[in-house]
């Protein structure tokens, strides 16, 4: 730069622009370097003071982009780093274009914006110390082909996707720290990890695990969240503790499931919908709702409080009332 705030384009010397690129503005007066082409970088890129700005179009970096200072704008063309990423101070502003990290993501300081469409990483996603992450109403996909690790460091997350297409027992992502995710959380393919580090859960919208998906269960508490109706579709899974516990919320399975310790909070549902479950332990202050074809397995029957109502499923017909004990 030279010391005014102005935009200057960056220099565009083909199907392969520069080796190693760094935006620097030590200035003042700082410049956006903004790129007027699609921009290939064949090994790092790094800002660290100044203002690199893709300006609507893609930028793909071979080795480790860094931003250490300075601003990174991905606008709303794909930014692909196939290096990893790393965000120790400065500032990336995620806008709609996607941003595909080909490594380890790593934010240690500064400010992340993630994009309001998909966030991917194929590696690790390392969050330490004290910088500031914004989901930005996005998705963070994990799609990686080996076991990966989320380490949160207390981050708050929109929708969470997990389409690991690793080998069985090498598709997991593991949860390093509390996960809490305010949209809606995808197990496509994968392992959810939650054995290795026993951390809390919170989701405040659906859980939709398919059929590759699977979750295995630590020791710590899966919450239901929020407000309004979730679907739970569980694809037979063991969720371990779970508890219902948002501003009368409603979970609704949409698949079979099974629970450790099942806590229902007083304002609060957990509806069947005509799926099986099996519970170790129901504490039930709530309501717990079934059609009454259901095949239902409680261990231990919650029978000094809350509600079991029985919905019937739009047909004429006998059915059983469930029995749970010497008192019901």
């Amino acid at each position: 730069g030279r010391n005014i705030a102005e935009t200057l384009t960056l220099k565009d010397f083909g199907s392969t622009d520069y080796f190693n690129l760094t935006i620097n503005d030590t200035n003042t007066n700082k410049a956006t370097f903004a790129s007027g082409a699609a921009k290939s970088i064949a090994g790092a890129l790094t800002v660290s003071s100044g203002t690199y700005d893709a300006n609507g179009n893609t930028t793909t970096v071979t080795g480790l982009t860094t931003v250490n200072g300075g601003t990174y704008l991905p606008s709303t063309a794909t930014q692909t780093f196939n290096g990893g990423l790393t965000v120790s101070s400065g500032t990336f502003t995620g806008s709609s274009g996607a941003v595909d990290v080909n490594g380890n993501l790593a934010l240690s300081g500064g400010t992340l914006t993630a994009p309001s469409g998909n966030l991917a990483i194929s590696g690790n996603f390392t969050v330490s110390g004290s910088p500031t992450f914004t989901h930005n109403s996005g998705t963070v996909t994990f799609d990686g082909a080996a076991n990966q690790t989320f380490t949160t460091n207390g981050v708050t997350l929109n929708h969470l996707t997990l389409n690991n297409t690793g080998a069985s027992g090498s598709d997991k992502l593991i949860i390093s720290g509390n996960l809490d995710v305010n949209g809606t959380l995808t197990l496509t393919d994968g392992t959810l990890d939650l054995a290795t580090n026993n951390p809390n859960v919170n989701t405040a919208g659906d859980v939709a695990i398919a059929s590759a998906g699977a979750v295995s269960k630590g020791t710590g508490t899966w919450t239901f969240d929020g407000s309004g109706t979730s679907t739970l579709t569980g694809n037979s899974q063991d969720l371990g503790t779970v508890t219902v516990d948002g501003s009368s919320k409603t979970v609704q399975l949409g698949g079979a499931v099974a629970f450790g310790i099942l806590t229902i909070g007083s304002d609060d549902t957990l509806s069947l919908a005509g799926n099986n479950v099996t519970v170790t332990t129901l504490s039930n202050n709530g309501t717990f709702k079934l059609q009454g074809n259901e095949s239902v397995t409680i261990t231990t029957m919650d029978t000094d409080s809350g509600t079991v109502e029985y919905t019937g499923r739009n047909i004429a017909e006998t059915l059983t009332l469930k029995d749970f004990g010497s008192t019901d």
